[in-house]
């Protein structure tokens, strides 16, 4: 039983220790979203910013795979795999409600964060696994959905609408910004 998805699966086909290479960059991303918290305050230009996450990032990928090859023979299970995903996922999440202020945004959140908890706590009662019991029988040719759970139902409908809400608002801001534009100059 694998701990990735397929297209997961499919990018990580020839590496022979898929769940170490998912470790490695949860810790990369953990790293990042601390950056993120630690620097929001400070008083730097938002270009320099960037710069300095990138370059983070950069020389935190580096530094991994500088380490990787010292455990070769480390193997970690897909249990502690998918946990250690979860509460990289949950932080990452966590962090986007923490950081924003519209409402939309945070409810959503919520949502991908409640789908988070709720299957992060199935792995620390037997079966120790996430359970899909919801079935939808379908045409597999239009209507794809399978057997899931609530959490899995509740990920799908807070990432739709966290992209939809961040659309939303980035066609707002563009809106504000042409209509800042197009407005005449007034003469005094």
């Amino acid at each position: 039983m694998q701990s990735t998805g397929g297209q997961a699966a499919y990018l990580l086909e020839d590496q022979t220790n898929h769940n170490l290479i998912l470790l490695r960059l949860y810790i990369n991303y953990v790293f990042l979203a601390i950056y993120i918290l630690y620097i929001r305050n400070k008083n730097i230009k938002i270009a320099y910013k960037y710069i300095i996450g990138i370059i983070l990032l950069i020389l935190l990928s580096f530094a991994t795979n500088l380490i990787h090859p010292l455990f070769p023979s480390l193997v970690i299970s897909n249990w502690t795999t998918s946990v250690i995903g979860k509460l990289a996922g949950i932080s990452l999440y966590g962090l986007f409600f923490y950081l924003s202020r519209n409402k939309w945004i945070r409810i959503f959140c919520l949502l991908i964060l409640a789908a988070g908890l709720g299957n992060l706590c199935s792995h620390f009662y037997s079966p120790f696994m996430v359970i899909d019991f919801i079935n939808i029988e379908g045409t597999y040719d239009l209507f794809r959905i399978g057997v899931f759970n609530i959490a899995d139902l509740s990920l799908d409908i807070g990432a739709v609408g966290l992209l939809v809400a961040l659309l939303l608002l980035f066609l707002r801001r563009v809106a504000r910004k042409l209509f800042k534009i197009m407005q005449p100059a007034k003469l005094v």
